[in-house]
């Protein structure tokens, strides 16, 4: 295991290399995501079965396809404010980082189940237009559509190209809440999909959760909200927003993120910000 890439402030140290990188020389979402493979021990031409370099060839393509979208999108003025690269990569870092962390309380080895979560992790916006979900997975669907031909061109078999079809569409916002509980008092087990979409899930909004990260990326999602209703913005900027999202929608129950001190890091803002009026800007 890289311990380098497994605490906490480790996690906030890549954070800020990836906004120091936005401003200036992105890397590209193919480097950061070798970069998280490697954090992960797996090294370019590790010899792979069949099954797994099928995926690896779809995360490559996958990762040029969602790099070449958000960087066309970047000229034109349309890449949304937050559902953009930079989130992406923020997701896969935070992905690597519980996965060694779920090895560490579990003493897995290293699995296939990890190459199918980073792909998941890695399309799971891919194409979002920057909107809210009409219908019920609605945009994840969109995703799920765009990676599709990747995942059949790159010969991953049927099964799990499925999984990580059922994967994407866990990360819809409103499905979080009922997959924790679900999962609430079950042995953490990888092999478990309910296990799986908890670690996508949390990878999803870890970032989010950190105190000034997050608020940074409050207001990048208000940004991208304001297009379309400005209600909606606002009420992302005020403390009674932070604290509603902190409260009832950043679920972290993994065995992996209790061991990052996730919970108790979302306690500390909770009370901080509990004491203050709900509708003083953030």
């Amino acid at each position: 295991m890289d311990n380098q890439h497994s605490s906490l402030q480790d996690l906030q140290r890549q954070f800020a290399r990836y906004r120091e990188c936005w401003a200036g020389d992105w890397p590209g979402l193919p480097a950061i995501l070798a970069e998280c493979l490697v954090a992960l021990g797996h090294r370019e031409g590790d010899a792979l079965d069949a099954r797994t370099a099928a995926v690896r060839d779809c995360m490559q393509a996958a990762a040029e396809a969602v790099e070449r979208d958000g960087s066309q999108r970047s000229l034109r003025g349309t890449e949304p404010a937050y559902h953009n690269r930079l989130h992406i990569a923020d997701t896969l870092a935070s992905l690597a980082c519980l996965l060694l962390n779920s090895r560490e309380t579990s003493g897995a080895r290293p699995s296939d189940i990890e190459w199918l979560l980073m792909l998941c992790m890695l399309a799971h916006d891919y194409l979002h237009t920057g909107r809210v979900n009409r219908v019920p997975a609605e945009l994840e669907q969109a995703s799920v559509d765009g990676l599709r031909p990747m995942m059949q061109a790159a010969g991953m078999a049927d099964a799990d190209q499925a999984r990580v079809a059922e994967l994407i569409l866990m990360t819809d916002p409103t499905r979080v809440g009922h997959t924790h509980r679900a999962f609430a008092g079950r042995r953490f087990d990888l092999a478990d999909f309910d296990a799986m979409a908890v670690l996508l899930q949390e990878s999803d909004i870890l970032a989010s959760v950190m105190p000034a990260v997050g608020i940074e990326q409050t207001r990048r999602l208000a940004t991208e909200w304001s297009v379309f209703s400005e209600p909606m913005a606002r009420g992302l900027l005020q403390t009674g927003g932070r604290v509603a999202f902190l409260r009832d929608h950043a679920c972290f129950s993994s065995p992996a993120s209790r061991r990052l001190g996730i919970p108790e890091l979302i306690a500390q803002q909770l009370a901080a910000l509990s004491a203050s009026d709900a509708s003083l800007p953030l």
